[in-house]
């Protein structure tokens, strides 16, 4: 059912452009680009055929205006501004990782992550956005902190791969996020989220080839799953016992 006209004029253009933006989402990742009709991406956002194409003139300018909205709502994170502006360093290098790591991992928002994985099913376009985007905007500034690493010595060797390195550290999170679209990770690993994540980081780090040395100063040694709460709690009402060390 579409909102009446009332409704419409009370709503400004910009949020009635987020609130489309938001409905279609679940339509593209259930169905895929071709897939979904004009029809029914305006029945889930609430509005007539007309209405949507007004703001949207083509199902490719509201594909795109998600990722474009995707990215903005990232790039707004303070977290993320601040590390922007941080100089090129080991720390930053650190920060950064974790950061993305946790941002494309993240289970909420699964409806962006089913959107690009529909699309590797299909003729990819909205992943090579996705990626064109996240090369765009990351690529340098992830070069300079490995640059800024090695000059500082917390690199085992200068890294001559760095865009392979940026793309499997990329590509490692997103099967973290897929393996869990299901609403649930699909792998029991044995650890809460956040531990998993801290793991992934570090197996990260160590790809790129930072020095266990400058890792540990970053983070401090791994938390172990017997001093994770989430971990041990999940541990007990499954049956199982955990054994602390003294």
């Amino acid at each position: 059912m579409t909102e009446d006209t009332s409704e419409r004029k009370r709503v400004p253009a910009e949020e009635r452009r987020r609130r489309i933006l938001e409905a279609v989402k679940p339509v593209f990742a259930d169905k895929g680009f071709h897939g979904a009709t004009t029809r029914e991406l305006a029945e889930a956002a609430g509005v007539s055929e007309g209405l949507l194409y007004k703001h949207f003139p083509s199902k490719e300018t509201l594909f795109q205006a998600i990722f474009d909205a995707h990215l903005e709502a990232k790039l707004n994170r303070p977290e993320i501004g601040e590390a922007l502006a941080t100089p090129p360093s080991t720390g930053r290098l650190v920060r950064s990782l974790a950061i993305l790591i946790g941002e494309i991992a993240r289970l909420e928002d699964d409806c962006f992550g089913q959107l690009v994985l529909r699309s590797l099913l299909q003729d990819g376009e909205f992943a090579r956005t996705v990626l064109a985007g996240f090369r765009r905007d990351w690529f340098e500034f992830f070069s300079e902190s490995l640059h800024a690493a090695h000059e500082a010595g917390d690199l085992v060797v200068a890294h001559a791969d760095a865009e392979v390195g940026i793309w499997l550290t990329h590509h490692l999170a997103a099967a973290l996020k897929f393996f869990a679209l299901p609403g649930g990770p699909v792998a029991d690993y044995g650890v809460s989220r956040p531990v998993l994540i801290d793991r992934t980081l570090r197996f990260a780090l160590r790809g790129l080839g930072l020095r266990e040395e400058a890792l540990i100063a970053q983070l401090g040694p791994p938390i172990r799953p017997t001093e994770d709460p989430e971990t041990t709690a999940a541990a007990s009402a499954n049956g199982q016992t955990s054994r602390r060390k003294p």
